[in-house]
């Protein structure tokens, strides 16, 4: 089943690409769906997304990264996951490294939700040991531009 779309995979297209990566290749009726990039079973890719999904219109779904099968993306280097509009405009981003979501140590949000027009509609700040900044636990939500704690 396509996790998109819900609907039964009817081709998987597996082919062996350089390094010794399994590119599989995703459709649903002729249409492109997913990719993923594997190394010795594992989710797992260097140098972009390992699962790259797609609208049933062709446009860009979602970009993940993983390495060695776990959710991976160093911050410097952007989310590990960004969700898409079919409009092109990013409609989430989550960070994490190692498996891990959580980059409270770096004062900034571990998922953030956008509205279509780019402007932010909630941030959410992980808890973790090292987070004393009780001002932003939890989730802010900006309603028409009104910020509220939702923590």
């Amino acid at each position: 089943m396509d996790v998109l779309t819900n609907e039964p995979v009817t081709r998987v297209v597996d082919e062996v690409i350089e390094d010794g990566y399994i590119l599989s290749t995703h459709y649903i009726k002729g249409i492109l769906s997913r990719k993923e990039y594997r190394l010795n079973g594992k989710l797992h890719r260097l140098d972009g997304p390992a699962i790259i999904s797609y609208y049933k219109t062709g446009k860009l779904y979602a970009e993940e990264y993983y390495l060695y099968d776990q959710r991976h993306r160093p911050f410097e280097e952007g989310p590990a996951y960004i969700g898409y509009y079919e409009t092109g405009n990013i409609y989430l981003v989550k960070y994490f490294v190692d498996g891990e979501m959580s980059r409270s140590y770096t004062y900034k949000p571990d998922v953030v939700i956008y509205y279509e027009n780019g402007l932010i509609k909630y941030e959410w700040y992980g808890l973790g040991e090292n987070y004393d900044d009780n001002e932003h636990d939890g989730i802010i939500e900006n309603n028409n531009n009104a910020i509220t704690n939702q923590a």
